[in-house]
């Protein structure tokens, strides 16, 4: 089943979808039979992928592949180079701050807004337990 095919089956069942961050959010719950629970966790990285709007979706199609589906988790980029913290660049993207971010490990984050989000959608799909043949962004 297509993505589209999956998405047509939701809206004639009268059931929206929603993300938040790596979740998925299907509603109403009265319309959510085991039917659609099923069809959900089996394109559930589909789903989430489908979901991200443009700044984010770029950045879960770069991280993916780098994410191991077992095992430790090395640091993940979104671009290939690295960029230093004090540099005011986000370490995985390399894109500028707009402004100081408070609350990463070290007490300024490291990552900017679209590159978190993303590296917990990718860690999901990542570990969801496919091949990455089967992984929406191998296609």
């Amino acid at each position: 089943m297509t993505i589209d095919e999956v998405l047509g089956v939701l809206d004639t069942k009268g059931v929206t979808i929603a993300r938040r961050r790596d979740r998925l959010w299907v509603r109403p719950l009265p319309a959510v039979t085991a039917e659609i629970v099923e069809i959900v966790q089996a394109h559930k990285a589909e789903l989430l992928l489908e979901l991200c709007e443009v700044p984010i979706r770029w950045r879960v199609e770069a991280l993916v592949p780098q994410v191991p589906r077992s095992g430790p988790i090395r640091s993940l980029a979104a671009r290939d180079g690295a960029w230093r913290a004090e540099s005011g660049r986000c370490g995985s993207c390399g894109d500028l701050f707009e402004s100081r971010i408070v609350g990463g490990p070290f007490g300024e984050s490291q990552r900017c807004g679209p590159c978190r989000e993303a590296t917990e959608i990718a860690l999901a799909i990542g570990r969801l337990g496919a091949t990455a043949q089967d992984s929406p962004v191998a296609q």
